[in-house]
Formats: structure tokens, sequence, C-alpha cells
């Protein structure tokens, strides 16, 4: 699983971006619009065994271990996405800048489950690669809905903590911000993405994908 940022992160000097103590308060809070995106799962039928672990080594699982087996793939990628709204007031020279709202995506950009066309679709091995497969979806799930509340309350405490800055360079101002209130959410993403990880790397050893090979006889030429 791989968690996407988008974001532009942008270098600035002291001179040109500064916390400025001497620029007024804020006099109202900063909105947050928060949204979350959570798409159906897309169902992949079309590739077979070899495609499907030429997958899996793409998207960081390896090639060693069980996934060397590997006969289905889920595949899921998060997202956030921040973007801001700001005031500049003039301001000895410069300006001081105050985010009037701050709009956060959170979600999955990308969640497919592939299953290996060698297998019969309604037969037993299909029907027991997707039962594995929609055990990593309902992972999926529980940890994103289990986690967006955490996220969303550590924007929200970043946008509480944020101060006016000023600046002689307008133009970068607002995304500096930005990345300024994103690094304060990093322990939230980080926990999210190493107990989506735990959680997943629990289905997915030699042990478990035994027992499923165990359950079907008509695995063909995929084993």
């Amino acid at each position: 699983m791989k968690f996407v940022l988008l974001l532009a992160l942008l270098a600035w000097t002291t001179d040109a971006f500064a916390a400025a103590s001497a620029c007024p308060p804020y006099s109202k809070a900063i909105v947050l619009n928060f949204q979350t995106e959570t798409p159906t799962p897309t169902y992949n039928h079309n590739l077979n065994v070899a495609g499907i672990r030429n997958l899996t080594r793409g998207r960081g699982q390896g090639s060693g271990g069980p996934h060397a087996r590997a006969v289905g793939l889920t595949s899921a990628e998060a997202i956030l996405s921040l973007r801001g709204s700001s005031l500049l007031v003039p301001f000895q020279g410069g300006s001081c800048v105050y985010m009037t709202s701050v709009g956060a995506d959170l979600g999955w950009q990308r969640h497919e489950v592939f299953i290996a066309s060698e297998l019969r679709e309604g037969g037993c091995a299909y029907r027991a690669v997707l039962d594995h497969e929609n055990q990593h979806v309902a992972i999926n799930r529980q940890t994103m809905t289990e986690f967006t509340p955490r996220i969303r309350a550590q924007i929200e405490e970043a946008l509480h903590a944020q101060q006016p800055v000023f600046t002689r360079d307008a133009d970068q101002a607002t995304q500096a911000i930005i990345a300024q209130i994103h690094a304060r959410t990093t322990a939230a993403v980080n926990q999210f993405t190493s107990t989506l990880d735990a959680r997943q790397s629990v289905l997915d050893t030699a042990k478990n994908y035994g027992a499923t090979s165990a359950l079907c006889k008509d695995w063909g030429n995929t084993r």
C-alpha cells in the first residue's frame, strides 16, 4: 500500500517567508473543508499469473516469500490532498499572510483487486482467491475508517496552531504554509500506513496461503 501526498513543497528563505510575531493574530478561525474519497474497488480478471506476479513486484511487495506464488493481488493507493486559500495584508514592505480556508481530501486514489485469468470465474479456486482479496479490501476500509478522524483531528490542531507569517514572496506563501500544515500531520499519516501494513501482512503468510490452496483442487497451472 502506498500513501501519496498531493502537495507542492516549495523552498523559501528566512527573509522571504518567516513567522511574524509583529503581524496581528488571526481574528477568525481557519475553515477546514474535509472530504473523504472511498470509491468501490475495481475487480480485474484479465491479468494472468505472470502478470500479477510482475505487478506485485512492481508495486513493492517483492518477488520472494509468499508473494512469489501470488495468484491474486489487492493494490491500494491512499491519498491526502491539501490545498488552501489565503489573505495577504500589506505590512512593512511585505505582507502578513493569513490562511482563510484549507481543503483536505483523504481516501483511496486507486483501489484494485486482481485475480489470475487462469482461474475459472466462479470456480472453487477463483472464489477462494476472491475471498482472500476481499479480506484485504475489508482491512483497507476498516483502517481508513478508523484513522480518518485521527488525521482530521491532527489537521485541525495544525490549523489552530497556525500563526500569521510575513513574506516578501506572496506567490509562494500559501503553498509554503500548506507545507507547514502537512508537516504537522505526519505522525497520524505514518501511524495509518504502519498499522495498515501490519494488518495486511497477517493475511499474506506462507501458512495462510497454504490453507487457501488446500481448499480447492482446480488451481490448474497457477501453482
